[in-house]
Formats: structure tokens, sequence, C-alpha cells
């Protein structure tokens, strides 16, 4: 079937979704250009999730077509099997793909290791598993960019070790990766790199909670990664629940115990961690990408439709003192702080988006572009002839546009307005 009707077959749906107008069978073969039958075909087979039927041979379009954009669509409707049963899985290459699930599983057994409260020596298995899902994600995410992840030697030729190729290490991965930029993810990696290599060798279970903010933001940080560099279809996040603590049976004095029967080893950790945390600099130390912390308050669900609800949460900066003793409903607080790390605070499209996706799970990078037409921010034209300072920048050297922090208060602020997304869904570009 040919791609240009395919993408027709969208527009029209879309446009009889954005205007809330049921249409016949007749009405989009003539749209179209196809036989009658073959709409009936689709509408039967492909679409039957996102069309339904209210009369004879007239259909009427709902809500859970706007889950998809262009590119999904035309996957959604390809002969393949392998494409059309995943329609929002992005196309990508064997060995690419062997690379996520290689790292996904990876990050996965390292969170089944350290929530499991039969195993002891947990943050090492942790940190061990954790390191191999990272240096597999970024291999797939350099290979994916045309990158090959390997060392060569003087001549070119690939450096192999046994036979094998040489792959760069995770260390390797991160300079490729940030070029030289230091960052609160970064550090965060090179601090297990680092510590990897010194708790191999010792035994130190109490040593889990001292570094617990850390192995935390080790994980967010993997999951933002993977998002922004292969889209929301490899989150983990869904596959992972919130672990249930005892707390009463890790009193202080038992701590202090295990503290007291280790010490050796735990002082030697501790002191090294003490040491590395020193050496970051307060602005990244105390940023939440490098070290996630919350606080829990327990308290009865008092009304029967907070039952269900387990933790809410809230940024600390915006509960005051007073109203600490005031908390009805279980949270966590989540104490961030707001440094600009590179580029003097300007973001990248994957940015803005994972920014935004934070209150509409919906927005994505079309969803982007569609706005800065929508709000005229930039031209589509040669780039970087006519855009607004306010909310972006061109960078003739990247020969790519930056967007600032008051691009994201407009989106977020435009977002308020419920009718909003199907505006921007809906929006046609009458310049182009």
């Amino acid at each position: 079937m040919s791609k240009n009707k395919i993408l027709s077959a969208f527009e029209f749906l879309k446009d009889k979704y954005a205007n809330n107008i049921p249409f016949t069978t007749i009405e989009m073969a003539v749209a179209i250009g196809w036989a009658e039958s073959t709409v009936r075909t689709y509408l039967s087979k492909q679409w039957d999730h996102f069309t339904e039927k209210i009369g004879v041979g007239q259909y009427k379009v709902m809500a859970s077509f706007l889950d998809y954009d262009p590119e999904s669509f035309l996957r959604r409707n390809s002969q393949k099997h392998r494409v059309n049963k995943d329609p929002f899985k992005p196309i990508l290459a064997k060995e690419v793909e062997d690379l996520l699930d290689k790292s996904r599983e990876s990050a996965l057994l390292a969170i089944q290791i350290y929530n499991n409260p039969m195993i002891k020596f947990r943050t090492p298995g942790y940190i061990v598993h954790m390191i191999i899902a990272y240096t597999s994600l970024f291999h797939a995410a350099f290979i994916e960019d045309g990158t090959n992840p390997v060392y060569v030697d003087n001549d070119n030729s690939i450096k192999t070790i046994d036979g094998s190729p040489k792959m760069w290490e995770l260390t390797k991965c991160l300079k490729e990766y940030w070029k030289g930029e230091d960052n609160p993810i970064k550090k965060n990696i090179e601090l297990f790199i680092k510590l990897r290599n010194e708790i191999e060798h010792r035994y130190a279970p109490a040593f889990d909670s001292f570094i617990a903010g850390e192995c935390q933001a080790l994980l967010i940080n993997y999951e933002q990664l993977i998002v922004d560099e292969f889209s929301p279809y490899y989150a983990i996040g869904a596959q992972v629940a919130v672990p249930i603590q005892i707390s009463a049976m890790s009193s202080s004095a038992k701590i202090q115990a295990l503290k007291n029967i280790q010490a050796a080893d735990y002082n030697l950790l501790k002191d090294y961690v003490q040491r590395y945390r020193y050496s970051l600099g307060h602005e990244i130390a105390n940023n939440t990408e490098y070290s996630f912390k919350a606080f829990l308050i327990q308290v009865p669900a008092n009304r029967i439709e907070n039952a269900d609800t387990v933790i809410k949460f809230i940024k600390y900066e915006d509960i005051s003192p007073e109203e600490l003793d005031k908390i009805k409903n279980d949270v966590a607080f989540i104490k961030t702080k707001k440094t600009p790390i590179a580029n003097f605070g300007l973001m990248n499209p994957k940015k803005v988006v994972r920014i935004i996706q934070e209150t509409e799970p919906r927005f994505s990078l079309h969803l982007h572009t569609q706005a800065w037409r929508y709000f005229k921010v930039r031209s589509s034209g040669t780039p970087g002839e006519g855009f607004d300072p306010k909310y972006c920048s061109f960078d003739d050297v990247h020969k790519d546009y930056s967007y600032s922090q008051a691009w994201v208060a407009k989106l977020q602020k435009a977002f308020k307005d419920p009718s909003f997304y199907e505006k921007l869904y809906s929006y046609k570009d009458a310049s182009k």
C-alpha cells in the first residue's frame, strides 16, 4: 500500500477527530483514493482499536488515536508483521536491539539484587550489574549514531582481545559521550566505576545505607538516558515497584552492630566515598542527579479515597517549616537544586520533551516541533534565520537549536489548558 495514501489516511482521521466529525467509508475512500472495500478492511483489522462503528458504514475516531504520530501510524499499517505488531517500538538494527536487551536485563537484575532481603552482599552486586547496564546502553547509543565504540591501532585496524574487538569500557564511553563536560550524572557514574574496584575486595553490608542516595540516582539517571536516547518504549519504570521497607528491623543499634563487626572494611569504604564527595563541590554533590534522597513520613490512610495512595512526591522547597507539621498524606520530599551544567541552561529538544512529559506524558519530539511552529518561536526555513532568542538559540558550529527555561515554562503554562494538546496535535503550519 502506498506510503502517501497511508499518510493521507492519517491526516483524514486526525482531522475528523480534531473536529469531532463522524465519517463514512465512502467519504474516506474518495478522500484517499482507495476502494471502499479497502477502507472497510483497514477499519476492521488495523484501526478497530481507535475507531468505532456508529451506524451503517459510519464511524468516529476515538481518543486512542492520539497515541499515534505519522511514523507509528505508518508502522501500524506496515505489511511486515514484525513492524505492525508493535508500532511504537523504534526500528533499530539487531545489534542495537541486542545491546539494549542486555542493558535492560542487567539493570533489572541489579534492582532485583538490591531489593532482595535475603542477600547481604547487595551493593556490590547492584554496582556490577548497573555498570554492565550503562556500558551496553552507551554502546547501543554510539552504534545507533554511527560510531563504532571500539579501540583501533594507528593503522585504524580494530584492536582485539582473544580474537574479539576491544570495546570501549565505561570510562571511555563517558569521555566520548560528554566530550569533557562535567555534570552530576557523569560524576555519579564515575563514583561507581571507582567504587567497584574497591568494593570487590571488601565485605561491608552495612555500607549499603551510606551510599543509598547515589545508588538511587544511578538508577534514575539510567532511566532518563535510555528514554532520551531510545524513547519511552525502552523505559524500565513500569516493571519496577517501590521496595517495601521494614524500618523497625533496621534500628540504629542493629546498624551500629554491623558497622562494629565490619569496622575495617566499612571505614575504608566510607572514607573513600567521603573523599570523593568532598572533591565534587557543593553544586554537584547536592544535585539529585548525583545523589537522590527522600524522606518518607508514615501516616494512616484516614480517608477511603487515600487508601490506595502509597507515596506522593512533592518538592522539598515547596514546603514551609510550618506545613511540615500539617501533612495529611503519605509524602516523599525531594530536595532539588537547579544547577546549569552546560550551555548556560539551554536544552536540546529531547531534554525539553522529557521535562514536559512529567506533566503531559503524551508529549513527543513530533509535538515539540508542532509547538515551536505553533508559537512561531523559530522559522522552518534556513537554519539560524529567524528565531526568538527568548526561547531558543541557534548553534552555528553544530547547526542545531537549543531551548531555554523560558520555553519550557511557556509549554508548561500552555498545557494547563486541557484543550491545548488537541490544538497542538491538529495544528497545521500554513507557512510550510
